[in-house]
């Protein structure tokens, strides 16, 4: 049985806002980390991560992965083999 993983935005995004910071660089699982929320991207290790934003309704920013394969804004991205992609690109749903 394949093991997939899984990534969400949550992970990324609710230490940046509980510190009130939209940029970040540090290390996780022995790989770097670097966070933009001004220009709305996540690079971890050799993972390049595009984001989109929208208003949230209690203010600030809603944020979200685009997948890399289709581009439409997901939450959660899944590992196969070597890619990561949203839900329905990865056959999850």
């Amino acid at each position: 049985m394949e093991v997939i993983k899984s990534i969400t935005i949550e992970t990324f995004i609710k230490p940046m806002k509980n510190k009130n910071i939209s940029y970040g660089i540090a290390e996780s699982d022995g790989r770097k980390l670097e966070i933009d929320l001004d220009n709305l991207y996540i690079t971890f290790g050799n993972n390049h991560f595009d984001l989109a934003s929208i208003p949230g309704t209690k203010g600030g920013n809603r944020y979200f992965f685009l997948c890399p394969i289709c581009g439409n804004r997901c939450r959660k991205l899944y590992k196969r083999l070597l890619l990561y992609g949203c839900g329905s690109c990865q056959k999850n749903t």
